[in-house]
């Protein structure tokens, strides 16, 4: 009886403590002090607008695309700071939200394939943050990352070209690595950070069913305007 009490009163007490020394931290994207046990403080997270719409018919091909959220507000610092300022916490946060919305499309899927990023823009970030989003889900899902896309140097970042630049830009410059290479009858979702135009998720497509790759699901971040 007296080892229980002691049990019952130790588990209480640390729990009054945790309470009291609950640890805080500052949101990283409204920098307002909070009490840490998310990444994002609450208000930041019901700030989140999450995304409704998917499959688009883009150049006369349906894309099956689904996105967490809306490139704005919270999910636009977010996957700023994942992109361009090595946040991984930000990178872990958003692919966990992403997974936890889509959880049903992952079930009898063989491969996470990322997005990917031309050989100037890896050496200068020093990761693809398609393949961090990717490797975040295989730790959940236990579905395997299999990064097989290249991307052209030639093509520029897509960041303040218009929508005709972008298809420009990236035509012709979306490959597979290995020559060859063939996948028959393996489902895929391919990951992204950010569906605008279209044009990405569609060269990529467009490679990946050059393995024989039949189910092809895309995934990404947030969507803006197409």
């Amino acid at each position: 009886m007296g080892k229980w009490l002691f049990t019952i009163a130790r588990k209480t007490l640390d729990e009054i403590l945790e309470i009291i020394y609950e640890p805080s931290d500052t949101c990283p994207t409204c920098f307002e002090l909070f009490m840490q046990k998310e990444y994002l403080c609450p208000n930041c997270i019901n700030k989140i607008k999450y995304c409704t719409e998917s499959s688009f018919e883009i150049h006369g091909k349906m894309l099956h695309v689904y996105s967490l959220s809306y490139f704005s507000g919270v999910t636009q610092k977010l996957i700023i700071n994942l992109k361009y300022k090595s946040d991984f916490d930000a990178g872990r946060f958003l692919a966990r939200l992403l997974y936890e919305k889509y959880k049903d499309l992952f079930k009898e899927i063989d491969l996470l394939i990322p997005a990917p990023c031309s050989y100037k823009s890896f050496s200068r970030r020093g990761y693809n943050q398609s393949f961090v989003i990717c490797k975040e889900i295989q730790k959940i899902s236990n579905i395997k990352t299999l990064d097989i896309l290249t991307k052209s140097n030639k093509s520029r970042d897509q960041i303040g070209l218009s929508k005709e630049e972008r298809w420009q830009n990236l035509k012709d410059s979306i490959n597979i690595k290995e020559k060859n290479l063939q996948l028959k009858l393996k489902k895929v979702i391919l990951i992204d950070d950010v569906f605008t135009t279209g044009a990405t998720s569609y060269y990529c497509v467009e490679a990946l069913k050059k393995t024989g790759i039949k189910d092809i699901t895309i995934l990404t971040l947030a969507k803006g305007s197409i």
